[in-house]
């Protein structure tokens, strides 16, 4: 399992982007794609969805868009690249047996635990791929991982405290 964490920009600076520069019918078409079907496709997907876009068009949408900062283009091995409508910050979860590239929301408290879940795996198999593994694939990632694993371990006793204090009080 590989993870990709993508920090997104904040929604209020994209919209700002968004109204200074221009976007072309076909560069909005391209985004209405991404944003209504809400999953990552490749460029040959898009252009399937759409009639009477060429396919340099669509690349050229795809550049502009992610320029922009509304899209984010993803390389996670797969022979193209994939885009997604960017909603909110998340981490992407590539499964290396099949290939198939899942969102998981950016609360990084439980995030092994939230992961092993959607995976069906044990939590010790994803924190020995995210201390361990991910180290040896993309160092510069790992550095980003650790720093979140390592708040989280500071944190921990807090939310146990109120993990505690919810218990008592019923809610």
């Amino acid at each position: 399992m590989n993870v990709v964490y993508n920090n997104d920009t904040d929604s209020q600076e994209r919209s700002e982007q968004t109204m200074k520069a221009r976007i072309s019918a076909q560069a909005k078409m391209v985004l209405g794609v991404l944003s209504e079907k809400r999953c990552h496709l490749t460029a040959d997907e898009i252009l399937e969805s759409l009639d009477g876009i060429g396919t340099a068009t669509v690349y050229r949408a795809l550049d502009h868009l992610t320029e922009m900062g509304l899209i984010r283009r993803l390389s996670v091995g797969k022979k193209s690249a994939v885009y997604e409508y960017i909603r909110t910050n998340h981490m992407h979860f590539v499964c290396e047996r099949c290939g198939n590239i899942f969102d998981i929301e950016a609360d990084f408290t439980g995030m092994a635990a939230e992961a092993a879940k959607h995976f069906g795996l044990s939590k010790s198999t994803v924190h020995k791929d995210l201390t361990e593994r991910l180290e040896k694939i993309n160092p510069a990632l790992y550095q980003q991982v650790r720093q979140l694993l390592d708040r989280n371990k500071a944190e921990r006793h807090i939310r146990g405290g109120m993990a505690t204090r919810r218990k008592y009080k019923g809610t």
